[in-house]
């Protein structure tokens, strides 16, 4: 997906009629003057990605249209390029039925090895999940190059602190390597690539698609919240099969009887005396 962005200004060249770009660590020229579809394709065939995946980030900020092409170009800002590969695309394209793919596809199993591909982790291994001595989450990551990270950070923090979510884990002694966000691939409900969760070897990591489609916000917390928990019971069953979900509606099930927050419950303080 994307990478880190550097530091280093943009480049712009005006003698030689071209704007260059420093998107992801990589310069990228196109004419000067060039609209923003230009630039997309030009990133596309940099990145190999599938042109209509591109998304284009400044400060933190996507990129819509010519107007603010010309801006960074002018203020000489590095961007950040999101997208998948034409590969990994037309492989989710033949993915099976599964609540977290818009609309529904054929293998699901096909998609989770090429997200978790795109995030560096082993392929999945199909083994026990091994008794750990402690449970619950362990590092936050949040996506860099967004002006609004602490706020994806601050989901992630609800998330691994929530008691239910806790006791779940405790109950059956799972720990959560790191507990990510994941960059946004397709629109919900539209694109036919929609992915909104992975889990990577058994909970060694969690990704979890935080931001709306535009990147301007949040996705809904209990949209979120039930993604968590489908990717939860991946620890323990790979595939979806009938046992799968019901595992999964036993998971959100404890999570929320065992929150007080979300059953009505109130501080000592509130009590009548």
């Amino acid at each position: 997906m994307a990478a880190k962005v550097s530091e280093t200004p943009t480049i712009s060249s005006s003698d030689t009629e071209l704007w260059t770009f420093r998107v992801n660590d990589k310069l990228v020229a196109v004419p000067a003057g060039a609209p923003y579809t230009d630039l997309r394709v030009a990133v596309a065939s940099e990145f190999h990605f599938a042109l209509e995946s591109v998304k284009l980030l400044c400060r933190g900020k996507l990129l819509r249209d010519d107007a603010d092409v010309t801006e960074a170009a002018r203020l000489s800002l590095a961007l950040m390029a999101l997208g998948s590969t034409t590969e990994a695309v037309e492989s989710v394209r033949r993915a099976r039925v599964d609540p977290l793919l818009r609309p529904f596809a054929e293998d699901l199993e096909t998609e989770k090895t090429a997200v978790a591909g795109r995030y560096a982790a082993r392929p999945y291994v199909h083994r026990p999940v091994r008794l750990l001595r402690s449970y619950g989450f362990g590092v936050l990551e949040a996506l860099e190059g967004f002006s609004d990270k602490t706020e994806a950070l601050a989901i992630l923090e609800r998330l691994s602190t929530e008691p239910g979510f806790l006791y779940v884990l405790r109950q059956r002694q799972w720990r959560v390597g790191k507990l990510c966000e994941m960059a946004p691939d397709g629109r919900v409900n539209v694109d036919p690539v929609c992915v909104l969760g992975v889990n990577c070897n058994r909970g060694e990591s969690i990704h979890l698609r935080l931001r709306t489609d535009d990147l301007a916000g949040f996705r809904r917390y209990d949209s979120v919240r039930e993604v968590l928990a489908h990717e939860l019971t991946h620890n323990a069953i790979a595939e979806h099969t009938p046992e799968f979900y019901r595992l999964m509606r036993t998971i959100l099930r404890e999570a929320n009887n065992h929150d007080w927050r979300r059953r009505g419950g109130h501080r000592l303080s509130d009590a009548k005396r």
